[in-house]
């Protein structure tokens, strides 16, 4: 039952990510490639947003993502882990993570899909971030 549900968990993240990469521009995974990363887990940075006023946005529409690891919660200091793997400075704040209970329908992940996108694209918007 478990490799069932870490297979799931996969191809949720798989479908998430591939909808990411398709439709919001400078847009990329953080960390491992999605064969050696966690089954319920997705980091992504999306340039020329702030990580945390996406994460406000998403929680306004019922979605929980966060903009790092737990043991970093309310701390707004740049993550030395994302330094040190050499990540732009300018996108260590741009990133979310969301995490999957492995029970999401395909309705739920359209839903976050959709909701992802059109707070990406607002958010770019405001900040005058260059389209591509």
């Amino acid at each position: 039952m478990k490799n069932i549900t870490t297979l799931l968990s996969h191809l949720k993240i798989d479908y998430i990510y591939e909808y990411i990469l398709k439709n919001i521009p400078d847009s990329y995974l953080v960390g491992a490639d999605l064969k050696h990363r966690l089954s319920h887990n997705l980091y992504v940075c999306f340039k020329g947003i702030q990580g945390e006023s996406l994460m406000i946005l998403l929680d306004m529409k019922d979605i929980q993502v966060s903009t790092g690891s737990a043991c970093t919660s309310g701390d707004l200091t740049s993550s030395t882990t994302l330094q040190s793997i050499g990540m732009d400075k300018k996108d260590i704040n741009s990133c979310i993570r969301i995490t999957f209970s492995g029970n999401e329908n395909k309705k739920e992940l359209d839903y976050v899909c959709e909701k992802i996108k059109k707070n990406v694209s607002g958010h770019r918007a405001v900040f005058l971030y260059p389209s591509v």
